[in-house]
């Protein structure tokens, strides 16, 4: 969502979705079915900038994998006992 806008009921919605639902002919929100006493979208400037904010900022995608654990840590695996020679 890139241009939030209002309705008279006070719903945000995704500006070219809610247009697309009044210019098909729908005179009601569609999250309350209440009759909208206006078809005006006002802009969700808040919203907005907070979208805009919240995309600009650089977020680690994941964390990387964790090392392997050291040959003589408890959390490695037990290492397997090599045969005894046979005399």
């Amino acid at each position: 969502m890139t241009s939030p806008a209002n309705l008279s009921t006070g719903v945000t919605y995704n500006r070219s979705s809610i247009q697309h639902w009044l210019d098909t002919g729908n005179n009601t929100c569609p999250a309350t079915m209440q009759v909208l006493s206006s078809t005006d979208l006002v802009p969700n400037l808040t919203l907005q900038r907070l979208i805009r904010i919240w995309s600009d900022s650089s977020y680690p995608s994941a964390p990387p994998p964790p090392s392997p654990a050291p040959a003589d840590s408890p959390l490695s695996p037990p290492m397997t006992p090599s045969p005894s020679p046979t005399p």
